[in-house]
């Protein structure tokens, strides 16, 4: 398999192969991308593209730097807001754990890992504010050129 080159083909494996709601991820109710204005099912997981960097890397060759956010939201009201961010906590410690089990995504990046997780509250699309974690994802890959 070649390497990916655009970003939408690492969003596009993430979602449809990596993050699907099973397993220790059958609790995610909505998985989708960042463009989805309104989703009401929760736990939530959304992914965003990142600005993806190139530079020359040898001859005839590009070394592409991808970036993916990826925003869960925890929304059970009926919990308390310790609760509800330890939950939150766990998952994305899950999620992490996750990605792990599948760090080339599929030989479509050299190597992808996690290099951020910041909890606490995402503004949402329409500026509501939710208990969520944000994280970042790092994968690196080849480009062939002439």
């Amino acid at each position: 398999m070649a390497y990916f080159t655009a970003i939408e083909e690492v969003l596009e494996y993430m979602k449809d192969n990596v993050l699907q709601p099973t397993g220790t991820l059958a609790e995610l109710k909505h998985i989708g991308y960042a463009d989805d204005e309104m989703f009401f099912d929760y736990p939530a997981l959304v992914i965003a593209a990142e600005p993806v960097r190139t530079e020359i890397h040898g001859t005839h060759q590009f070394k592409n730097y991808f970036g993916v956010s990826l925003f869960i939201y925890h929304a059970q009201m009926n919990e308390n807001r310790t609760v509800r961010t330890a939950n939150d906590l766990a998952l994305a410690t899950k999620v992490k754990e996750r990605i792990a089990t599948n760090r080339t995504l599929g030989g479509g990046v050299i190597f992808g890992w996690i290099d951020s997780v910041i909890p606490g509250t995402i503004r949402r699309p329409n500026n509501a504010f939710a208990i969520g974690t944000r994280m970042s994802w790092r994968g690196e890959a080849l480009e062939a050129f002439n």
